[in-house]
């Protein structure tokens, strides 16, 4: 999972690296958001099935703070992980010469895995509510 992970900061950084000035804060913001709407994704999930409506709306901003710590950790540990200049260098290397047919294929599985966790809270959300 780490190289997946690995390989689309490598390539939203690789986008966007003439304007973030080759720091690669807005790459590791958008891994960090990604992994924090997995973490949302769990908790929305475990949540439902183990509470009723009633409890969830009793408690609801109950669990706001911690969930919006727990992202903002992550979005904070994964700035703090990828800003090492030379883990670039390395992803560069390993994946600057790929085939266009290889890199056009995994640019789509790029794109599924930033919108992925924000299907999930949809799906979820649109699930649980009409059950």
């Amino acid at each position: 999972m780490k190289y997946h992970i690995d390989y689309v900061y490598y390539r939203i950084r690789k986008w966007n690296y003439k304007y973030d000035n080759g720091e690669g804060l807005f790459a590791a913001g958008i891994i960090g958001l990604i992994e924090g709407g997995l973490v949302l994704d769990v908790f929305l999930v475990t949540t439902r099935l183990l509470f009723s409506p009633d409890q969830l709306n009793k408690y609801a901003t109950i669990a706001d703070w911690p969930i919006g710590f727990v992202v903002s950790v992550i979005v904070v540990y994964n700035c703090y992980a990828y800003r090492d200049k030379n883990k670039f260098a390395e992803f560069d290397s390993r994946w600057k010469n790929e085939p266009h047919f290889e890199r056009r294929f995994k640019g789509w599985l790029v794109l599924i895995i930033l919108l992925s966790p924000w299907f999930f809270l949809y799906f979820i959300n649109a699930f649980f509510n009409h059950n």
